[in-house]
């Protein structure tokens, strides 16, 4: 016999990606996530939440970009000059 997925309810999802109920509901009907739905109750698969994590990633340097750039000091008073300072 085939062994069932393991499937996860709508609180469930909630908590594990520290999102509201109602979000999870927004992202079904954006169909960003497609649950099962079996009496009325949403149930999520692990391969289809597995799915949606790896495509919502978003990489650093859009997010912050410049990140990595140094960051350059202006001298606040005399005739110092400015100097990069690496953060990473």
């Amino acid at each position: 016999m085939e062994e069932l997925p393991k499937l996860y309810s709508l609180p469930e999802v909630a908590a594990a990606l520290n999102l509201s109920p109602h979000t999870i509901r927004a992202f079904v009907r954006q169909r960003k996530l497609s649950p099962l739905r079996i009496c009325r109750r949403l149930l999520f698969d692990s391969e289809e939440l597995a799915k949606f994590i790896r495509e919502a990633r978003v990489p650093l340097q859009s997010i912050a970009p410049g990140v990595n750039d140094p960051v350059v000091l202006a001298p606040e008073h005399g005739p110092e000059p400015a100097r990069a300072i690496n953060c990473t």
